[in-house]
């Protein structure tokens, strides 16, 4: 009789157990949906059971499963650039978690919110050797800009336990999305058992009503900001004769960023140099897009040297244009930025924390304030002139990547977006892409530049939304870094357009000094790889081509994608290439002289 009371009393406990796993489970995925969460990346296993089962549940989310972690966390982050909101991500307890720390170390660097929510063993099975259980508590360190540990569900009353987690889960969400953006992790502990067919009560209780229908997130600016704009802008601003905005990679999230630009552009009369990798798509007369060859020597030409500068976002990604801007003397220079780390390696005089768009609509004057409207109008139209100039390719006899990223830019629609590696690609877009990328929205992972990851949030991109058209440029050993991207744009049917340039190995280390190594350079630095990308692409994509020559690119490029995920291989001399953009550089140099001289001697470029 008490064995059958003993065992009573332990079904009672494990449906308690159970259906309290499901109310915290409902509440966590409820307070998410009130954060403005709408997309969640999950990687399955069998802790996060009562996360999963909140999310199979609800028709206004869309969950997009990713087996591989590490890819899921690029995925994700993909799709929060693209829809300037915050992703959840998902999964299951011990090693799962730890492959998320690459994407969550970009995801902070470059103030992109993610909800990392890592399920968890209870408090009692820690330090006892169970399965699948280590220490996640603060797993990502300083990567995160907040933890929070959940309570475990059951350990006290049900009601109270998933109220409290939806309120915590909804503070992180609001930790994520304020100014200094970027990724915040939620450990969620669960005890068997996870779900039982008893446990699944309708979702009306309580529980998941007391999560507000919708959050306030705290303004992106910070308190300062309002009265340091107020201090820099007016009259300095508004009087100089040589003003410059530069919008550096990750300086334009939205529309609103992307107007208040434009707004700011048409007040001050300034010439706009627009990044490769800003993000957003400016399409406007005052915006120059291939800067990097006329300041690739590392020096702003004298008539084209302002006296005032608004930088926003991140530092230049060409090392010439880096060194120019440090090089300046600019009073003011402002820099403009969302980041844990404003880019203050290169000198400024203020520095204004906030949101693109809420900083700048702050220090942009009355359209009619400009004390030498004509000065500044000249200024702006040298930099228009000198952008047209630098725009000419140099001939070349065989393909390279210079060329290959000008007609990839030129037949990108606005429609498309483009998703560019790092290292050479997104180089090459912004020095030789010409002024149609202003128009086109292209991403890039710049908050730490790895070439990590690129194909998985081409996948994150393509998956969100109104499915966006994607086109990807990568080189050949990023393609082979996320490989397993590449099979989730498969099982996701993803319809990537991806142009993989392959120079067989590191080719931008060609134009560093340790390429006279000879030595160390070809084992160590270029690394040659013996594994053919267009091999590697046939055992997974049916639609695959491989050229050498513009005429082959042309038509591949003039065939029209139809939606299939496809890939084309476009096989470049890594030689051939270093030797075409060192002539690209001295006849942009050449171009700077010629002109300039002019300037000096009156001519049409004052």
């Amino acid at each position: 009789m008490r064995g059958l009371k003993s065992a009573e009393a332990g079904d009672v406990t494990q449906l308690r157990t159970a259906r309290a796993n499901r109310r915290c489970g409902r509440a966590v995925v409820s307070a998410l949906y009130a954060g403005g969460v709408r997309d969640v990346f999950l990687s399955p296993g069998s802790r996060s059971t009562p996360l999963v089962l909140a999310l199979a549940e609800r028709e206004d989310m869309h969950t997009h499963v990713v087996v591989d972690e590490r890819c899921a966390a690029f995925a994700a982050l993909g799709a929060a650039r693209h829809t300037d909101s915050p992703v959840a991500l998902v999964c299951t307890s011990g090693s799962a978690a730890g492959n998320y720390l690459p994407g969550i170390m970009e995801a902070h660097a470059s103030a992109t919110p993610l909800i990392v929510i890592t399920a968890d063993r209870p408090p009692e099975l820690h330090g006892v050797g169970a399965s699948q259980t280590t220490n996640q508590h603060r797993l990502f360190a300083n990567h995160t800009s907040h933890f929070t540990a959940l309570p475990v569900p059951g350990s006290a009353d049900d009601s109270a336990a998933g109220e409290e987690a939806g309120t915590l889960v909804l503070d992180a969400v609001s930790r994520a999305c304020r100014t200094p953006r970027g990724p915040v992790q939620i450990n969620a502990p669960f005890r068997k058992p996870l779900w039982m067919p008893e446990a699944d009560e309708p979702p009306t209780s309580q529980v998941e009503r007391a999560v507000p229908a919708a959050l306030e997130h705290t303004p992106d600016a910070l308190h300062d900001t309002a009265a340091a704009a107020e201090r820099v802008s007016t009259p300095r601003l508004a009087s100089s004769q040589r003003g410059l905005l530069f919008l550096g990679p990750l300086s334009l999230r939205n529309s609103a960023d992307a107007a208040a630009a434009a707004h700011f552009a048409d007040a001050l009369g300034w010439p706009v140099l627009l990044s490769a990798a800003a993000g957003f798509p400016l399409d406007h007369p005052a915006v120059c897009t291939d800067f990097d060859l006329t300041l690739q020597s590392g020096e702003f030409p004298g008539a084209l040297t302002p006296d005032t500068v608004v930088r926003v976002g991140m530092a230049p990604i060409h090392s010439g244009t880096h060194r120019a801007f440090s090089g300046l003397r600019a009073e003011p220079h402002i820099v403009v930025s969302a980041f844990v780390d404003a880019a203050l390696e290169i000198p400024a005089t203020h520095v204004l924390r906030g949101s693109t768009a809420e900083v700048l609509r702050r220090l942009t004057p009355p359209a009619t304030s400009n004390a030498d409207s004509t000065a500044a109008t000249a200024f702006a139209e040298r930099w228009a002139r000198r952008s047209e100039q630098s725009a000419v390719l140099p001939a070349s006899s065989s393909l390279w990547e210079g060329e290959v990223a000008q007609r990839l830019m030129e037949t990108t629609g606005p429609d498309t977006v483009l998703v560019v590696a790092n290292s050479m690609p997104i180089r090459d877009i912004g020095a030789f892409g010409g002024p149609t990328r202003s128009a086109r929205r292209v991403h890039c992972a710049r908050g730490l530049a790895g070439i990590d990851g690129t194909l998985s949030a081409a996948v994150g991109t393509a998956c969100v939304g109104s499915r966006a058209r994607v086109r990807v440029v990568v080189g050949d050993l990023a393609f082979r870094h996320d490989i397993g991207g590449l099979v989730q744009a498969v099982e996701s049917g993803a319809a990537l357009d991806i142009f993989v340039i392959d120079n067989g190995g590191g080719g931008i280390f060609g134009f560093l000094p340790i390429a006279a190594n000879a030595a160390a350079f070809e084992p160590y630095f270029r690394t040659p790889q013996h594994t053919d990308v267009m091999r590697l692409a046939q055992s997974l994509v049916d639609d695959c081509a491989e050229l050498s020559s513009l005429a082959a690119l042309n038509r591949r490029l003039e065939q029209a994608h139809t939606g299939a995920l496809r890939v084309t291989v476009i096989r470049v001399d890594a030689s051939a290439n270093v030797a075409a953009h060192m002539a690209a550089y001295s006849e942009a140099a050449a171009l700077n002289a010629r002109a300039f001289s002019r300037a000096s001697e009156g001519g049409g470029a004052r």
